[in-house]
């Protein structure tokens, strides 16, 4: 025992050598397992888990992780592959910081407003950790840039963190590709939106599926919705992307079960989790079956493949049955009805004096309730709904007029109503 405690005293005092020259050296001390005295320390909590150890650590230092998206789920995400000590992150992102994103997207702030996404989430993970490499590729991903990116990235895994389901089959079927002639990289696909949200792992090896193995035929756009539309709460895109991180970290260490399933997140009910065993790729799916499978991500048009863009709305109303804001503003009388056809929750937040607030749920499902000799205005929070109202309207009622571009486009012109 007492050789024992005195090899012991030995080894204490040898790392407390090391720490010191640890610090008063410029250079890093790394050891013949790759990773220095001051990684160890850092990352020493995980290291001491079984299924990580060593190998799991350097596993995850030799990773290269492709994140697409640095909204509420890419800041989560980036955060925690970070601080775990992934080696090279890479960033896709167009899109600028507003201030309507740091309800929910983390690493972003105030001082950053106007600052690329994925060069502001650079900046949060190098504090973070100082260790870790970070590539910021300041445009969207798209069909034009989408297999270059693969190509020159290499990912080990590849995170879609987007929020919409163009550019989610663009991801899936750019991983499929890739994979075919190159080092394989799995794909973790999340969403999340209101109080809700889903994750999926695909692509993880042959016989794993794809997202339109899962999803070969895109939903309807009426039942797409957006966080812009429907809202979200902040946290539910937290628990999604560290999700992600979480799915990302197995894959890397060889912790993850070889079968694909669906996580369901619902952050109002009883059992919040709920996960389905989904199946294995198919071998008739468009993109990654066995015969004829697509050879590149340019000849899919996502947009009309998808339903067009969920943001917009265009029914082709005629000239006579549209006003512009400005317009709107300037020949409105005070007799005339102004229909809001936001949620009740919505209008609570917010509208303009003398309108009324008739959902446009409740108004499809009765358009003849509103029978009135006046003019109608229809407005809504950026204009789309609004028009669906005001087609149905129109078979009712002489006169009705959409407002286009509705609350938001009329917060343009009088800088005291409220955005949100």
């Amino acid at each position: 025992m007492a050789a024992i405690r005195e090899e012991i005293s030995d080894l204490r005092k040898r790392i407390q050598e090391l720490e010191l020259k640890l610090e008063n050296s410029d250079e890093d001390i790394t050891s013949v397992n790759g990773l220095d005295l001051g990684e160890y320390r850092r990352y020493g909590r995980q290291m001491v888990l079984n299924g990580i150890g060593l190998p799991g650590q350097l596993s995850l230092k030799n990773a290269s992780v492709l994140i697409i998206g640095a909204g509420g789920l890419g800041c989560p995400a980036s955060q925690y592959l970070a601080a775990t000590g992934i080696g090279h992150i890479t960033i896709v992102d167009g899109d600028t910081v507003e201030i309507s994103n740091l309800q929910r997207q983390i690493l972003h702030s105030d001082d950053k407003i106007g600052l690329y996404k994925a060069d502001s989430i650079k900046e949060a993970v190098k504090r973070i950790n100082p260790n870790v490499t970070v590539s910021p590729i300041l445009e969207p991903f798209s069909t034009l840039n989408a297999q270059d990116i693969m190509t020159k990235v290499q990912p080990d895994v590849v995170l879609d963190c987007t929020d919409n389901p163009s550019t989610r089959y663009l991801i899936s079927d750019a991983v499929v590709i890739h994979n075919r002639t190159h080092k394989r990289a799995s794909l973790v696909s999340a969403a999340a939106t209101g109080f809700n949200g889903q994750i999926i792992t695909l692509c993880y090896e042959d016989d794993a599926p794809c997202y339109r193995c899962i999803v070969p035929k895109s939903p309807p756009k009426q039942t797409v919705t957006s966080c812009d539309d429907q809202g979200i709460l902040g946290v539910v895109t937290g628990v999604l992307g560290t999700m992600q991180a979480t799915e990302t970290i197995k894959l890397l260490t060889g912790l993850h079960p070889k079968e694909s399933s669906l996580t369901v997140y619902s952050a109002l009910a009883k059992t919040p989790f709920r996960t389905v065993k989904m199946r294995a790729r198919k071998k008739d799916c468009f993109a990654d079956g066995d015969d004829v499978p697509l050879k590149s991500v340019q000849d899919v048009d996502y947009v009309t493949f998808t339903g067009g863009d969920s943001c917009g709305v265009d029914l082709g109303l005629s000239h006579a049955n549209e006003i512009s804001v400005e317009d709107f503003v300037r020949t409105r009388k005070d007799d005339d009805l102004v229909i809001d056809t936001r949620p009740n929750v919505e209008y609570g937040i917010c509208h303009l004096e003398g309108s009324t607030n008739l959902p446009i749920v409740d108004l499809l499902s009765n358009p003849s309730q509103v029978k009135t000799d006046k003019d109608i205005y229809v407005l809504c929070r950026r204009g789309n709904d609004s028009q669906i109202a005001t087609d149905v309207l129109m078979r009712e009622n002489k006169s009705v007029k959409n407002v286009k571009g509705g609350l938001a486009r009329y917060s343009g012109i009088n800088k005291e109503f409220p955005l949100y």
